[in-house]
């Protein structure tokens, strides 16, 4: 779900008055055992961690139908695919493989970009089901981690990998794949602002325990967060060609701030909270800024890109 514009105040309004409790966490799919399953003691000894990367290749209509139905839409819609490859043969007695748990773990902790990656976990005997992806990477034992950028073009991780690496291998294939060559010095600057920020409010940490002071703790974090990133982009040095843009991008940061201080306002005051984060922040002026990110090619900054 996809609940953020710009800054920290719409995500914790939609916490506590639509996610709240526990908040929403995303689970990737369990291996799910195939036709045949791997004679006792066949499973292959993990090799060290190897980064083996293709040229991009582009799948026809009729081959993209072939694929599973979740990642073909994945494809379709411009995502970056994390499939983690891993033995379906793990039993009561004899349970999976430490590194191939190890790995599934990192993985389910790994980056989402807000929903632009889709990561699944497979088995190494359904493979074949994903034979124009992984065809060329040379994928033959578990645990592997396929990152696919949305050129098509694949890196593959195999052996033990930790999340700290699934994530660099994501980054990177965001970066090839979508971050244009910017050559204005402030639009570059204030896109890698963007996408550390991003980042941040990926990380960010609801209550994981009931009670208002857990609560009340979460929005102090966001005002915190909302008040370095306004340092952030009032740091960058805006020439006259984007003043406009800058104070634009300043204003909507502001009030998203003065939302959060308005929710603490009212969570710590017992006061009914908003029904809708409209209430909280100017949802009309923030689509405006939007789209003067897109229309400036800041596709880190973008809500809704359009490239």
């Amino acid at each position: 779900m996809r609940i953020l514009l710009i800054g920290a105040a719409v995500f914790l309004a939609a916490w506590f008055t639509v996610l709240k409790p526990g908040g929403a966490t995303e689970e990737i799919p369990p291996v799910t055992a195939a036709n045949t399953t791997p004679a006792p003691g066949a499973a292959a000894t993990p090799a060290p961690a190897q980064d083996t990367t293709v040229a991009a290749t582009a799948i026809p209509a009729e081959v993209l139908a072939k694929l599973p139905k979740d990642v073909a839409k994945a494809i379709k819609a411009r995502k970056t695919l994390v499939l983690g490859v891993f033995t379906d043969d793990a039993t009561d007695y004899r349970p999976m493989a430490d590194d191939d748990r190890y790995v599934r773990n990192a993985l389910k902790k790994t980056n989402r970009y807000r929903g632009e990656v889709f990561a699944k976990n497979i088995s190494v005997a359904d493979l074949v089901d994903y034979a124009p992806l992984v065809n060329d990477l040379g994928v033959k034992q578990s645990p592997a981690v396929v990152v696919i950028d949305r050129d098509l073009k694949g890196t593959v991780l195999t052996g033990y990998v930790d999340r700290i690496a699934i994530n660099q291998a994501i980054a990177d294939a965001r970066r090839e794949s979508i971050d244009p060559y910017i050559t204005d010095e402030y639009l570059r600057d204030i896109n890698a602002v963007c996408a550390r920020f991003a980042l941040h409010e990926t990380r960010f940490s609801f209550p994981t325990i009931s009670g208002k002071k857990a609560e009340i703790a979460a929005i102090k974090r966001g005002a915190k967060l909302d008040r370095r990133w306004i340092a952030a982009v009032e740091r960058v040095d805006a020439p006259a060609k984007w003043k406009g843009l800058k104070a634009h991008y300043l204003r909507v940061l502001r009030r998203d701030l003065a939302g959060i201080n308005e929710l603490l306002r009212l969570h710590t005051s017992g006061k009914a909270l908003p029904r809708s984060t409209g209430e909280l922040i100017d949802l009309k002026d923030a689509r405006k800024l939007d789209r003067r990110f897109n229309d400036a090619g800041l596709t880190a900054c973008a809500e809704h890109r359009r490239s």
